[in-house]
């Protein structure tokens, strides 16, 4: 269960090679959701034990996925193609976390008063 667009999504986890992601809009009727898309397992990943979909892409073409904890890739949603996402000097796997606060601890508005 997740947080896509600002819409709650849910992974239907399969016994095939494949993870379908669902969505819940509040346009449509109560109860009611959609498939939005299927994530077929890459090439170079064993199995899909864990995807989650963290954001789309500005012009909602990509949606930026977690894949087995650690593994980080933007997803086209047309071509159902990958994309690795590096991370300069990042060397194993990475994890992420979607923040939605300030990052700047302390700050009322005013930069000079942070320390």
């Amino acid at each position: 269960l997740c947080v896509l667009d600002g819409c709650l999504c849910i992974m239907s986890y399969n016994e095939l090679p494949h993870v379908d992601v669902w969505i819940k809009r509040e346009y449509e009727p109560e109860g009611s959701w959609s498939k939005l898309f299927r994530v077929t397992k890459p090439e170079g990943v064993e199995s899909l034990d864990f995807v989650r979909p963290l954001m789309l892409s500005k012009d909602k073409s990509k949606v930026l996925l977690e894949i087995n904890v650690g593994k980080l890739v933007w997803f086209d949603l047309a071509s159902g193609s990958f994309e690795t996402l590096g991370i300069k000097d990042c060397e194993g796997s990475c994890s992420a976390e979607i923040l939605v606060s300030s990052l700047v601890l302390g700050c009322k508005g005013v930069p000079n008063e942070v320390k």
